[in-house]
This record gives structure tokens, sequence and C-alpha cells, in this order.
């Protein structure tokens, strides 16, 4: 399996950042299982299209399935309310607890 790397500016200059996951997380924000979910290959390989091959593209529409399917299977089973929630909330929780 590939890291996930994005790129961003560092000191004024592109680089890129990689990180690693394991396992997917018990709990997804619904604000991002629904862009996995609109994401399409044309729209991915243009913003892409300096960064990743057709394959590279391929690769990363997998890993997209797989994850929505993942958590498309933990809603049938748990139902919304124990696997998705609201980013907004979390960020409000978060602050409280600084």
């Amino acid at each position: 399996m590939v890291p996930v790397t994005v790129v961003r500016l560092h000191e004024g200059k592109r680089a890129g950042f990689t990180w690693w996951v394991d396992d997917l997380a018990p709990q997804c924000a619904r604000g991002l299982l629904e862009a996995l979910r609109r994401l399409d290959q044309g729209t991915l390989a243009a913003v892409t299209r300096d960064l990743l091959s057709a394959g590279q593209v391929k690769g990363l529409l997998a890993r997209r399935d797989f994850m929505v399917k993942y958590y498309e299977e933990r809603i049938r089973e748990l139902g919304e309310a124990a696997v998705l929630y609201e980013l907004s909330s979390r960020v409000h929780e978060a602050a409280a607890v600084r």
C-alpha cells in the first residue's frame, strides 16, 4: 500500500508531505464520505495531472472505493449515527477541551 502524500508549501517551496495510516478510523466525517462518493476519475486526473500518472490515479480511486465500501458496510451494520459525524462538532469539542 502507498502512504497518503499531499503537496504543500514549506518554507516557500513545494514539498510532498506523507503520512501512513495502518487502519481506517471507526468513524468518518459525513462531508468526507460524501466527497469521496462524488470523486470521479476525470476530476482527479485533472487536478493531479502534473503530479500523478494515469496508473496512480487508478490506484487512488481503488483506495477510495475500498474506503467508501468500508464505511457503507459499517453504516449498514451500526447505523449512520455510530459511524458518521459532523466535522464542525468535532472542531468545537476539541476547542472545548483546551
